[in-house]
């Protein structure tokens, strides 16, 4: 299974333009907040495409709802979810994007292999994640290889200290395999592929 640990010349950790997302795909926004990178990514898939936008914030999908009808913004849907359940057809939608995805790496499990679900064969998920520490790394990827994907690229895009007051949380940790390299907080692109199908006989 490939896999890319490296540093990056620009900041690529937007998974909106790390997708490369093409007129009349679909595309998945996991976490969509108040809706700016579902707006962009509907605005790059164009009118004969579609951008879904998926939270468990009704607060945050009524603020995303606002700003989309400002911009008349007609090929976007808005989605909740509370149940890590993606309410979408298998197969529905050929990206899966989200912007500071540490929080569904680190649940992994069911949330995953529904977004492997509703990908096209040969779908793509691109995570952008702020994370500390290569281990997590590690357990994310195989969370991700768990869940049915390939392909898997990990890219360093930033790296920067943790706060003073996160160190020493920590530091009492150090007979649980924490390390020095664990006191920088880095952010991760990760991409990954659904496998396509296998249509010989």
């Amino acid at each position: 299974m490939p896999w890319v640990l490296q540093e990056h010349s620009f900041g690529c950790d937007d998974p909106v333009r790390a997708a490369r997302l093409e007129p009349g795909e679909k595309v998945l926004n996991l976490g969509c907040g108040v809706g700016f990178d579902l707006m962009t990514a509907a605005k790059a898939v164009g009118t004969s495409g579609h951008a879904y936008g998926l939270d468990t914030d009704v607060s945050m999908l009524k603020k995303a709802r606002i700003n989309i009808n400002k911009l008349r913004i007609a090929n976007a849907t808005l989605l909740y979810c509370d149940n890590d359940t993606v309410p979408l057809f298998d197969e529905s939608v050929d990206v899966i994007m989200s912007h500071g995805a540490a929080d569904i790496l680190a649940q992994g499990g069911r949330i995953l292999r529904e977004t492997h679900r509703v990908l096209v064969s040969g779908g793509r998920l691109v995570l952008s994640a702020c994370m500390s520490g290569t281990l997590r790394v590690e357990e994310y990827r195989e969370k991700l290889i768990n869940a049915g994907f390939t392909d898997i690229a990990i890219t360093l895009t930033k790296q920067h200290p943790l706060d003073t007051d996160t160190i020493k949380q920590h530091e009492n940790l150090q007979g649980n395999g924490f390390s020095a390299e664990e006191s920088l907080s880095v952010n991760e692109l990760i991409q990954a592929y659904k496998p396509l199908k296998n249509t010989a006989d």
